[in-house]
């Protein structure tokens, strides 16, 4: 039976044998330890393929882990841990085993399989085949879960900048590389995806958390990078609601909030890009800056990112998913379309010359 994974998975980089016996698989029956066999004997042909491209490959600029959809992935290990646990789970209960079936079947403690699919605990590549054996897991599937597992080797071009980076917006980086459609609401500031330079540097300017201007000039930078997922040969399609009062709200001088607007209207020229306004007559529900970032295939579950003033937090539960979605359509019903907000900007932005 063949694991649902994300649809276009394509491994760059597949890890050979490490020469771990197979005395140590006793706990399967012999057809699961023959699965095993065969499989290692897989993935060592594998490695010599001349069409699997290395690690250290780099297309267009970019350092490419692996591909999904033509987009390039780099997770961190966090989001890529999740992942696996969601397609393992998937998979025993295809399977029709309980947990206590699959902990018994493998020798195991009998928590230790409910931690690896919650992601609270470490997965080690021989407990991997193991369940691969057990589950049927056909072999190119069990590669790009592999990769899931090792999945801290990637490269990230935000690596450079780790020592002014929080984990939680390292990881947010890491997720809008990966997705395929983002939708945000904010209704206090500009979002950042969609920044110009000057009003980004404002931003962090008036922050009382960001003291530091060597800091500050490398934070306007990482958010210039992160809009280039808007022009990748694969582009996140993205949609901004905004509360009206932000085409009004001048942080700076009026040169950087002309600039800004400016930057709005060239930003959602691009085909992937829209950004839609809610009047002052209408309720704007979302304070601060709500987002939702979905992925391709059933296994990669939505992610919802809540931005604060002093701080920010991802919620996933399906529960949180649904509730932040429901409020998200009801901006967006409260939003003039793209084409009217885009006349909005140019008026504003007239009125202000």
């Amino acid at each position: 039976m063949a694991i649902p994974l994300a649809c276009g998975w394509r491994c760059a980089r597949i890890p050979g044998a490490t020469g771990e016996g197979h005395a140590e698989v006793s706990t399967c029956d012999s057809i699961h330890t023959d699965r095993i066999t065969k499989l290692h004997a897989s993935l060592i042909a594998n490695l010599h393929s001349k069409d699997v491209p290395s690690v250290g490959d780099r297309r267009n600029g970019r350092h490419y882990v692996r591909r999904l959809g033509g987009r390039s992935m780099a997770t961190i290990p966090g989001y890529a841990g999740r992942r696996l646990g969601a397609a393992l789970k998937a998979m025993r209960k295809q399977n029709d085993l309980t947990l206590g079936q699959v902990a018994t079947q493998l020798g195991w403690d009998g928590s230790k399989v409910s931690r690896i699919e919650n992601a609270k605990s470490g997965l080690r590549r021989l407990d991997l085949l193991k369940l691969g054996a057990l589950y049927g897991i056909p072999s190119s599937d069990l590669e790009a879960m592999e990769a899931w597992l090792e999945d801290s080797t990637g490269v990230q071009w935000w690596a450079c900048y780790k020592d002014i980076l929080t984990t939680v917006y390292e990881e947010r980086i890491s997720l809008e590389s990966q997705s395929t459609r983002i939708v945000t609401a904010a209704s206090s500031a500009i979002p950042g995806l969609l920044q110009a330079p000057g009003y980004a540097r404002a931003t962090f300017e008036i922050s009382p958390f960001v003291t530091d201007p060597d800091d500050a000039s490398a934070l306007v930078e990482i958010r210039s990078r992160r809009q280039r997922i808007f022009t990748d040969e694969a582009p996140v399609t993205y949609t901004a609601l905004l509360a009206e009062a932000l085409l009004h709200a001048q942080i700076a001088s009026l040169d950087v909030h002309r600039e800004q607007l400016a930057h709005l209207l060239e930003l959602s020229s691009l085909r992937s890009v829209e950004v839609r306004i809610a009047p002052f007559a209408s309720p704007f529900l979302v304070v601060g800056e709500v987002s939702i970032l979905e992925f391709n295939g059933p296994q990669d579950p939505s992610v919802v990112f809540v931005e604060y003033q002093g701080g920010a937090l991802f919620k996933e539960t399906p529960r949180d998913v649904l509730r932040f979605r429901r409020l998200l359509d009801r901006t967006t019903d409260a939003c003039l379309s793209g084409s009217a907000s885009r006349d909005l900007i140019k008026a504003r932005l007239e009125e202000l010359k």
